[in-house]
């Protein structure tokens, strides 16, 4: 591993531009619309830096200074969220870079700290608003009902609109029962993009031996999930409260979307056999994110795979 001498008197000022540049992707992420989301994800990336290069006790530092520095910017509170979500990100891939660390336990680590931050952020807005957790995203969903109402008005009527009504109570009914599973999904999915991203970025800057994944079409998930999904489905029709269904429901649309990613890693070796499927395979993965058809065969894909341990028998090849 690249061996850095702590404590260099070049330590302030890289600590500076790395703050400065935080700084510059903050304001980017919310005021610049195409890129925000890249430059949010690429937040984390400076304090790492920072912390490889100096220490974690460096990468902290910058951290506090972006806080004040946001703080001005944009107000306390949307720098609270930066700096928990993604700063607080920034060091634990600082850390585990240092304790070598392998990319599952980095990435496990990132996934916890964003799920924690979530949660904090999600305590701070109940804290400043003053109302019951359960009704922050609530009221929000039911301000999203609300302008679906009024869209479906102007563009339907009679017995149509009250269809579209009864799709749309339907729609936010679940998307209400699923909040606590995209809480466990969306770190997962954020922390994965933020080292997809590190990956990129640090290799330009000469750091080649950092945590990395195995190659996706040998990503492989154990089989309790498939057996968690089904008593998650089994659950629904058991004579039990309604909060332990939707407990079940949560932990299954948990699992579902594990095995959506088996099935992408399943399709991402088909071309072993099936050469045609290279020129498919990315445009059915990004087709399959709203199609819920195709989506549905690529968790078909993946519960075949783990049911056969297809891949895994033919040593991937």
């Amino acid at each position: 591993m690249n061996q850095f001498k702590a404590g260099d008197t070049n330590a302030v000022v890289l600590a500076g531009m790395c703050t400065a540049l935080a700084v510059v992707l903050s304001m980017v992420g919310f005021y610049v619309p195409g890129i925000s989301l890249l430059a949010l994800l690429s937040l984390p990336l400076p304090i790492a830096y920072m912390g490889i290069r100096e220490g974690v006790k460096w990468a902290v530092i910058a951290t506090s200074g972006i806080m004040i520095l946001d703080s001005a910017f944009f107000g306390i509170t949307t720098a609270f969220f930066l700096v928990v979500m993604f700063g607080f990100a920034g060091i634990a891939m600082a850390y585990c870079y240092q304790k070598h660390c392998s990319a599952l336990r980095t990435f496990g680590t990132i996934v916890v700290v964003m799920f924690f931050a979530m949660l904090l952020n999600l305590l701070g807005t109940v804290v400043m608003m003053g109302m019951p957790w359960d009704q922050v995203y609530g009221s929000t969903l039911d301000q999203m009902q609300g302008m679906a109402k009024e869209m479906s008005g102007l563009m339907a009527s009679g017995d149509q609109l009250d269809q579209v009504n009864q799709q749309t109570e339907e729609m936010i009914k679940t998307i209400r029962k699923m909040i606590p599973a995209a809480m466990v999904m969306a770190p997962m999915v954020l922390a994965w993009a933020v080292m997809q991203i590190e990956k990129v970025v640090f290799r330009r800057l000469g750091l080649t031996d950092f945590p990395q994944f195995p190659p996706l079409e040998r990503w492989h998930f154990p089989r309790w999930v498939l057996l968690l999904l089904l008593l998650s489905v089994g659950t629904q029709y058991m004579p039990l409260t309604e909060q332990v269904k939707d407990l079940a429901y949560n932990v299954g649309a948990v699992c579902y979307f594990v095995l959506w990613i088996q099935g992408i890693a399943t399709l991402w070796w088909l071309p072993h056999i099936y050469p045609v499927v290279k020129r498919l395979r990315l445009l059915i993965v990004i087709i399959s994110i709203w199609i819920p058809l195709l989506q549905l065969f690529t968790v078909y894909l993946g519960v075949a795979d783990m049911a056969l341990n297809y891949r895994k028998k033919r040593g991937y090849e």
